[in-house]
């Protein structure tokens, strides 16, 4: 390289210097060192089963409470029923997060055929009554045994 640099050069130098970096010289050992390959082994998958739990911690579950317990209060029901709503809530949600990958997909498919997959479907199908609800989560399972 010759000793004249270039004016696209001298100002990438600048730019450096004003950022605080400062070129190696030609002469730095680094540029003496054979190549190198270095191979990093992929990482360990994640357990999909672990990457599906439902943390009833999170910010977004407790929005979601938030919004069933208005919705319990808004229909007159007592605090007390309502909290003993989010319990059961809160008990089946442990339960997907103990269950197997096979399982957890089965209840799934029941839930979209049930509920819909958008939160007005979902909306919907917990407006209808509860013989309305039973009736399509019974014809949930019969087409999935089919």
């Amino acid at each position: 390289m010759s000793k004249k640099k270039s004016k696209k050069r001298q100002a990438i130098d600048k730019a450096f210097e004003e950022m605080g970096i400062t070129p190696v010289p030609e002469d730095h050992p680094i540029y003496r060192r054979d190549p190198l390959i270095r191979f990093i082994s992929k990482t360990k998958k994640i357990n999909k089963k672990n990457s599906q739990v439902i943390d009833i911690n999170s910010e977004d579950f407790k929005e979601f409470q938030l919004i069933i317990k208005t919705k319990c209060l808004s229909e007159g029901k007592s605090i007390e029923e309502t909290e003993n709503i989010l319990y059961e809530f809160e008990k089946s949600i442990n339960n997907y997060n103990n269950m197997s990958d096979e399982e957890r997909t089965y209840y799934e498919e029941i839930g979209k055929m049930t509920m819909g997959e958008s939160r007005d479907d979902f909306e919907k199908f917990h407006n209808l009554s509860i013989e309305e609800q039973n009736q399509r989560t019974e014809d949930a399972v019969k087409k999935l045994k089919n």
